[in-house]
């Protein structure tokens, strides 16, 4: 199975992207990750750790390019890890102090992605870069969860531009959480913290976390932010055909997961084996979002033998709205970066949908590389084009 564009020519870096991404969580050996690290930059400059901050991949090109690493771009690498360290610290000790609250409170909740794969399914590598911890409560316990964010100091509205911040007028905010694209979650709830014993790389952090990082007069300041989800479907809940999940299925058998600061509860195995493309799928299809970690994420939950397909298969046949992602997503797994799903597992999730904004088409390539492609079945000896 190739990439195959039909617009134009695949560019080596795109096609290198997806081979990095097709390797996780193993290393390559020696020669094929120097070839790998050379077809990614020849340099291994600091432009490519900021093309894989961008794409939330810099764990993946350590771990898949380890035995060549000191060699491809070792400072910016590690000085980039250094930050993503400390954002990581900073969200698992301010998820703990939710945590607490919540229970004060008596809500309960689940964090749904994110964090839970580097602590649970590759926590041997090097911590992924993430932006924000999601934390998804129930719908009716939305408003008090917003109370406890704003009084520990969470606004929405702040953003970081540039490395300065700003604010969004506070109608925008509203038009953001109506917005029929925005279901399931509101605006996202930051603050900024400041880092004293990071002023030293205040350069480095300008040019590498321009969103992320606050940096004023060489000061620098974290960004720690909370997504909050109140439902995991997307566009619109059940209307009453019985296509979508409904918040019990969710909720059910949580995994208690460890962190430096706490133990927290996360979705189940076989939520997550859904809602992971189920919610890829909709970010990439209403955002056109390039961050590459989920599908990095849900490669390295399948090779480490954590997904049961004929379960999630029976989720699927159940609830027409999620089917098509799950198909797309796993499809392109195994066609794309050679995870190896099972054929009669695509058979039996292939079968069409008629849910409302569910099967948008294959639009997994088309986003994640910028252009219009699709993968394909390749003839003998035939290569990416």
């Amino acid at each position: 199975m190739r990439l195959h564009s039909i617009s134009g020519r695949v560019s080596d870096v795109d096609r290198a992207l997806v081979d990095l991404v097709a390797a996780f969580p193993a290393a390559r050996p020696e020669p094929a990750a120097r070839q790998l690290a050379e077809r990614l930059s020849p340099s291994g400059s600091e432009e490519l750790c900021r093309f894989l901050v961008d794409r939330r991949l810099t764990h993946v090109y350590a771990a898949v390019c380890a035995p060549v690493l000191q060699e491809f771009g070792p400072v910016p690498f590690r000085r980039a890890q250094r930050f993503i360290d400390e954002m990581t610290a900073l969200h698992l000790s301010e998820l703990a102090g939710v945590s607490d609250d919540f229970a004060v409170a008596g809500i309960d909740y689940r964090v749904p992605k994110g964090i839970v794969f580097p602590l649970t399914v590759y926590p041997q590598l090097p911590v992924a870069f993430s932006g924000d911890v999601d934390v998804l409560v129930r719908s009716a316990d939305l408003a008090p969860a917003r109370d406890i964010l704003t009084a520990r100091g969470y606004q929405q509205g702040l953003v970081v531009r540039g490395n300065a911040p700003m604010r969004l007028p506070r109608q925008q905010v509203e038009r953001l959480e109506a917005a029929v694209w925005m279901h399931g979650q509101t605006a996202a709830y930051t603050k900024l913290v400041r880092t004293p014993h990071l002023d030293q790389d205040a350069d480095f952090a300008r040019r590498m976390f321009p969103f992320h990082v606050v940096v004023a007069g060489g000061r620098v300041h974290l960004r720690p932010t909370f997504d909050l989800h109140y439902s995991l479907n997307g566009l619109t809940e059940d209307t009453g055909r019985g296509d979508r999940p409904d918040e019990e299925l969710w909720w059910a058998n949580a995994q208690l997961i460890r962190g430096t600061s706490g133990s927290f509860p996360a979705l189940s195995d076989l939520t997550l084996s859904w809602f992971i493309p189920y919610h890829l799928y909709m970010d990439l299809a209403l955002y056109r979002d390039r961050n590459w970690k989920l599908i990095a994420d849900l490669i390295a939950f399948a090779r480490t033998g954590r997904l049961d397909f004929p379960e999630l298969a029976a989720v699927a046949g159940k609830f027409a709205a999620i089917r098509p992602a799950v198909y797309y997503v796993y499809r392109a797994l195994q066609v794309g970066f050679h995870v190896p799903v099972p054929r009669e597992f695509l058979d039996t999730v292939s079968e069409p949908s008629d849910a409302y904004g569910a099967d948008l088409g294959d639009v997994l390539p088309a986003m994640m590389l910028g252009q219009r492609c699709e993968f394909h079945v390749a003839s003998e000896g035939e290569g990416n084009r």
